[in-house]
């Protein structure tokens, strides 16, 4: 088993997520887009992807050129069944290649360690409280994709986490301890 992360700032890589990754036996690759990178492999030899968190804002493509190969990406992982898992700017994009509208948040940023609320059931999230502490960095938000389910939402903005057939999307950074 093969997780591709795809990496936009060196210093927001899988952090605990590598470790369970590793100990569930999966050999993990990072992909540094923003460094001009592509896949070597087909899509299709991996059997997770995860993207992860950035400075930029999944509408910045034209600021950006490299988040419109990881829009193809996710929407070929989409089509191909392969479960994503996407963190932050992550989860924004994954919204985005849903087709839910990804903005600035009009309530200010989140930083920090902040509460979660369970507002929804899904099996994947079954044995995860109803707060979590999580570490936010963000000022963007997204709506909620047509089809997928809402699992957790802040005091500031009601998408956090949410699920759409075997994509999740996390506003917040699972990754951080």
């Amino acid at each position: 088993m093969k997780a591709l992360a795809i990496r936009h700032v060196l210093a927001e890589h899988l952090g605990m997520v590598e470790r369970s990754l590793r100990n569930l036996g999966f050999k993990v690759e990072y992909l540094d887009t923003a460094k001009g990178e592509t896949l070597k492999e087909p899509l299709e030899e991996y059997s997770l992807l995860v993207v992860l968190g950035g400075y930029m804002g999944a509408y910045e493509e034209n600021l950006y050129p490299f988040l419109s190969y990881e829009f193809r990406l996710m929407e070929q992982a989409l089509k191909l069944n392969i479960p994503i898992l996407g963190i932050c700017l992550g989860a924004q994009m994954l919204a985005k290649v849903l087709r839910a509208r990804v903005f600035k948040g009009d309530k200010g940023k989140e930083i920090g360690w902040m509460d979660v609320f369970k507002v929804g059931e899904h099996e994947l999230f079954q044995e995860f409280p109803n707060t979590l502490k999580v570490f936010q960095w963000h000022g963007d938000t997204f709506e909620l994709p047509k089809g997928a389910v809402r699992v957790y939402a802040s005091e500031k903005y009601e998408n956090q986490a949410f699920v759409y057939g075997k994509a999740v999307g996390l506003q917040f950074h699972i990754e951080v301890d």
